[in-house]
């Protein structure tokens, strides 16, 4: 290339920021990737706030090689990145009925995209791109191997030892809800309390959840999964 052109061309990408323009293209095509399978999944946190979140963490990158040099980025304009992208995640993370926690994949994600933006900000491409497609992968791939994990019955023990008198139907009732059947039961009565002693099988993913649902109950004293 002639001198005179390459010097122009120097002079044009430093003039329009050219080089920036590239890093906030491939992280709208990466971040843009991640959050349009978020948004197919019907979860919070999809296209356009992956993002936007990637493109400020690449812009802040960005202005730190500015201001550090291109060998040295100040950690503490990365760690601010982390922790507002940390506060924005957990504004995602919810506690539905019954105990359950929804919302943590999002945030994760949230945070891994601002990580991808900060891989790009510092021109680590091939990482940046490599974790994208990782995540890409676990998200599609294991997503799915939870979900049929999560599905899979047990039979486990319970002893569920609730106030004098308790009746079982209410329990029973608790059960069904999320689709737990009882196999055996046998009930001991005592002055101080009533012990039921179960045998359930269910789906393996809402074990935890039925038994804190019935502990949260205000005539049951305590509940042990075996």
């Amino acid at each position: 290339m002639d001198v005179a052109l390459l010097g122009w061309w120097n002079d044009a990408v430093d003039l329009l920021r050219l080089d920036l323009t590239a890093k906030l293209v491939l992280v709208v095509l990466l971040a843009g990737a991640i959050g349009l399978e978020r948004q197919l999944a019907g979860k919070p946190a999809g296209l356009r706030t992956q993002i936007l979140i990637g493109i400020g963490a690449t812009l802040v990158t960005d202005l730190a090689l500015r201001v550090g040099g291109p060998r040295s980025i100040p950690s503490h304009m990365i760690q601010n990145v982390i922790t507002g992208v940390g506060f924005l995640g957990a504004g995602t993370i919810l506690r539905g009925e019954g105990g359950i926690v929804q919302g943590l994949t999002s945030a994760a994600t949230i945070w891994v995209v601002a990580m991808i933006g900060i891989a790009v900000g510092a021109e680590a491409t091939l990482e940046a791109v490599g974790t994208t497609i990782v995540v890409l992968l676990v998200l599609q791939g294991l997503g799915r191997f939870e979900h049929r994990l999560t599905r899979v019955r047990r039979n486990v023990h319970v002893a569920l030892r609730a106030r004098p008198g308790s009746a079982w139907d209410p329990f029973e009732e608790v059960l069904g809800l999320y689709g737990i059947r009882v196999l055996e039961r046998r009930t001991w009565p005592h002055p101080t309390d009533v012990v039921f002693e179960l045998r359930v099988t269910g789906p393996a993913g809402v074990l935890g959840i039925a038994r804190e649902a019935l502990a949260a109950r205000g005539d049951v004293l305590d509940v042990s999964v075996d």
